[in-house]
C-alpha cells in the first residue's frame, strides 16, 4: 500500500484551520505583549498572570494550526501514521510551559502578600477590557468549528481560561479602587496560578497518555470485548456462492483462539 493510500485511513480524523484560527492567534498575540507591558509597569500579580495565561492561549492557538497543517501530510515509510501525532508533542512543550509559568506566578503572589503594593487600578481596568474584547472577537471566529474539531475546541478552552482572567483583574482593580484591600491582587495572582496549574496538569497528563498509546476515556475495553464476543460470524464454506446449508459460524472459533483480549 502507498504512503498517499495510508494517509487515506486517517483523514477523517483531520484537524482544519481556517483564517479564524489565524486571525484569533494574531488578536491573543499581540495582545499579550500589552497586557505584559501593563501588569510589568503596574507591578500587578493579576495582570501578569493572566498575560501568562495569554501566552499559552496563542500556544494553543498555533498548536492547533500547526498540527492541522502538518496532519495533512501524507504518510511514508518512516512516519506510518503521517505528521499527526506533531500537536500532542506541541501540547506537552504548552503543557511544560504554562507549568513553569504557574509555579512563577504563585511564588510571586506568596512574596506580595508580605509586601503589598499600591496599584494604578485605571491602567489594570484597560487591560481587563482589551483583554475582553480580544476574547470576544476570538471566540466569535473559532466557536462554530470547535463544534466539529476537537483540535480546535482546545485552543477554545485556553481562551474561555484567559476570558475568566480579565474578570479577575476587574474583581481586583475594582476593589483596590473601592476599598483600598491591596492584599486582593496577590490573592487573586495565587487563585489564577493554582488555575494555571491546574490547566497545565490536564495538558501534559492528556497528551502523555496519547502518547503511550492509552485506551480514550470513553472507551471500555471490556465493553468492546463483550461485544465482539456476542458476534456471530458467518462463514460460507462453499466458494461457488452457493451458501445457506453449509454456511457454518465462526463465533466458537474466534472466542476460543485469544483473538479478543
Amino acid at each position: 500500500m502507498d504512503p498517499e493510500s495510508r494517509s487515506h485511513g486517517h483523514a477523517g480524523h483531520m484537524p482544519t484551520s481556517g483564517p479564524g484560527m489565524a486571525i484569533s492567534a494574531w488578536l491573543t498575540g499581540v495582545y499579550f505583549f500589552i497586557e505584559m507591558g501593563i501588569g510589568l509597569w503596574t507591578g500587578s500579580v493579576a495582570v501578569i498572570s493572566d498575560a501568562f495565561h495569554t501566552f499559552s492561549a496563542v500556544g494553543g492557538v498555533l498548536v492547533a494550526i500547526t498540527a492541522a497543517r502538518l496532519a495533512r501530510r501524507p504518510a511514508d515509510e518512516a512516519r506510518s501514521f503521517g505528521w499527526y501525532r506533531a500537536e500532542i508533542i506541541g501540547a506537552l512543550v504548552n503543557g511544560g510551559f504554562l507549568l513553569g509559568m504557574a509555579l512563577v506566578v504563585i511564588a510571586m503572589g506568596a512574596m506580595r502578600l508580605t509586601d503589598p503594593i499600591d496599584l494604578p487600578t485605571g491602567p489594570m481596568l484597560w487591560a481587563a477590557a482589551g483583554g475582553l474584547l480580544t476574547e470576544f472577537i476570538s471566540l466569535g471566529l473559532i466557536w462554530k468549528q470547535s463544534r466539529s474539531d476537537l483540535n480546535v475546541r482546545g485552543a477554545l478552552w485556553h481562551i474561555i481560561q484567559t476570558f475568566v482572567g480579565s474578570i479577575l483583574i476587574i474583581v481586583t482593580a475594582l476593589v483596590i479602587r473601592y476599598t483600598g484591600f491591596l492584599l486582593i491582587d496577590p490573592i487573586l495572582g495565587i487563585a489564577f496560578g493554582v488555575v494555571l496549574l491546574w490547566a497545565s496538569w490536564g495538558i501534559l497528563r492528556d497528551a502523555a497518555h496519547l502518547l503511550m498509546e492509552g485506551t480514550p476515556a470513553e472507551i471500555s475495553l471490556a465493553e468492546v470485548a463483550e461485544a465482539l464476543e456476542a458476534l456471530e460470524v458467518r462463514i460460507p464454506t462453499n466458494v461457488t456462492g452457493h451458501s445457506g446449508d453449509r454456511d457454518r459460524s465462526a463465533h466458537s472459533s474466534l472466542a476460543g483462539s485469544g483473538f479478543v483480549s
